[in-house]
């Protein structure tokens, strides 16, 4: 059996790898990058890949995460995760939020081996945490964030925050910290994009909530089940509004309107994307990203930034599949129902059901799962 993508190739090959239209003097779109590739016959010819650079994110100056990411959206990242996590209860618990660029020297590049999940330790000989992975010669991009007062969601949640702001400084990456204070004077809504991080792998009970991501990765960083658990905690209640009983016809036409603004999968064919839509089937938002977890936490940091969670009455869609770590992002949102062009997973119809949410996967006309509860 084909996979979707090799259908799409076969059925639109002009629209995929290429970027009609487009002077050779003009940049290609940010978050993707053209490189040469052999073509059948021997013929050398340019195409377009997605990219795949890291991302730190730190709160109060100290670092949280580095993740994997595409550049583009850098601050909807940094407070969708965040919000994800519990740490924010909102918009609101953002004092500041900003992009700081970095540098990529001469030969940069990812060094070593990946460890277990492929996390990536950044600090300069990868300290034996992600299985000697380094990144060489690379000053990564960041997102400084400022918590405004107490910030977090929950006597949990406020402990996770109390916790990163008490870190010890020896847990930074040594020199992480240069020409990163936060400017508190930024708006929490400021665009930009960042490029990769260097900061420390996970962190030791008790020193702050650390993470080392992958793009593919859901739950890196965790440190117990109970942990894992905790997540599912004090998730607030799906409205069994409008967005909850919108008819199968309506959710199975989504798919293809997330797809009309999917411009990087046009030129690449390998990104993911997540998007909000109205019960009514209206687009307010899509984004797109190498990790399906970066595109949702991006698509609701949107809302995030803008002061406009819980997203109570609408529907989120993801061009994968329906994992149990992207039904969760959805109901910290509050999201009562969610959309996937590929599979769902039995933890992921577990979760939903659990929560009264609707999920809709392998979504399609005529020929989709609607999960019943």
């Amino acid at each position: 059996m084909r996979s979707s993508l090799e259908n799409n190739r076969i059925r639109e090959p002009e629209k995929i790898g290429r970027i009609p239209d487009v002077p050779a003097e003009q940049a290609v779109p940010a978050g993707i990058r053209s490189v040469p590739v052999r073509r059948a016959g021997g013929r050398v010819e340019d195409d377009f890949v997605v990219v795949e650079q890291p991302l730190e994110i730190r709160v109060d100056g100290r670092p949280v995460v580095v993740t994997m990411r595409t550049p583009g959206h850098d601050e909807e990242l940094a407070a969708g995760f965040l919000y994800a996590e519990g740490i924010i209860a909102d918009g609101g618990a953002l004092a500041s939020v900003r992009a700081v660029p970095g540098q990529a020297s001469a030969g940069g590049q990812v060094a070593g081996q990946p460890g277990p999940g492929g996390q990536v330790a950044s600090e300069p000989g990868g300290g034996g945490q992600a299985g000697g992975t380094r990144l060489a010669g690379f000053a990564g991009d960041r997102v400084e964030v400022t918590l405004a007062g107490q910030a977090a969601a929950g006597d949990d949640a406020s402990a996770h925050a109390a916790a990163i702001r008490a870190s010890a400084a020896d847990t930074a990456a040594p020199g992480a910290g240069d020409g990163a204070s936060a400017d508190a004077a930024a708006p929490a809504a400021a665009s930009g994009a960042a490029s990769g991080a260097a900061a420390e792998g996970p962190s030791t009970p008790g020193s702050g909530r650390q993470f080392a991501a992958t793009a593919a990765c859901g739950v890196c960083g965790k440190e117990s089940l109970d942990e894992l658990a905790r997540l599912n905690e004090n998730l607030p209640a799906v409205a069994q509004g409008a967005a909850a009983s919108v008819p199968v016809e309506l959710l199975e036409t989504l798919p293809g309107r997330l797809r009309g603004a999917q411009e990087l999968f046009d030129a690449t064919g390998g990104i993911h994307a997540a998007g909000i839509f109205t019960p009514g089937g209206e687009r307010l938002c899509v984004r797109e990203d190498v990790g399906r977890h970066n595109a949702v936490d991006k698509v609701i940091g949107h809302f995030v930034l803008r002061g406009a969670v819980p997203l109570r009455d609408h529907i989120l869609v993801v061009s994968g599949r329906a994992g149990f770590e992207l039904v969760q992002k959805a109901l910290r949102a509050a999201i009562p129902a969610m959309v996937s062009v590929g599979a769902a997973s039995s933890i992921a119809v577990e979760m939903a059901a659990g929560a009264g949410m609707t999920l809709y996967s392998f979504a399609g006309r005529g020929r989709g799962n609607l999960h019943v509860r």
